[in-house]
């Protein structure tokens, strides 16, 4: 059974009921065919989205073409702290092949392999390149065991600098 078939049968039974619910899915702005999954969504009666993190040079220029207005979208945001961690995002998403090629990707395995580096400064980056992005709603933070600059984020301090 397919995800938009699933919430064509929720919706039906919801409509039984006369409660409302507002059903929401996920989407991958890394991969182009994202766009067509995500009209059969809507389509089905989804209303909202998560994203997953937007880690290839390609995702915001994907994300631009979703459409707008009727849909509200929250921004997935990674939070690797190694490599190891961002490689994670690879299996998860199924795209090793893809990803692991992609320039954007690459910079950020760069980043990652630096002894220098840190994650916080590259997940406050990250949040500022979705600021600018006036149709995501929200953000969806995705620690995995980063536990650490996920409290540190939401430090008075911290979110000052991020405004």
């Amino acid at each position: 059974m397919s995800t938009t078939d699933a919430f064509s049968i929720l919706l039906h039974n919801y409509s039984k009921t006369n409660n409302h619910v507002d059903l929401w899915g996920v989407i991958n702005p890394n991969d182009r065919k994202s766009l067509e999954s995500l009209e059969e969504k809507i389509d089905s009666g989804m209303t909202g989205f998560i994203t997953q993190p937007f880690l290839s040079a390609e995702a915001f220029d994907i994300f631009d073409l979703y459409p707008k207005g009727q849909v509200t979208y929250i921004a997935g945001v990674a939070m690797p702290k190694t490599v190891k961690n961002l490689h994670f995002w690879l299996r998860l998403l199924e795209q090793q092949e893809e990803l692991s090629s992609d320039p954007l990707f690459g910079s950020h395995v760069n980043f990652f392999e630096r002894l220098d580096c840190d994650s916080l400064e590259w997940i406050k980056k990250e949040l500022l390149k979705l600021e600018t992005h006036t149709c995501i709603d929200g953000v969806h933070f995705m620690p995995m065991e980063n536990v650490g600059d996920l409290f540190a984020l939401f430090d008075k301090k911290t979110h000052s600098e991020i405004k």
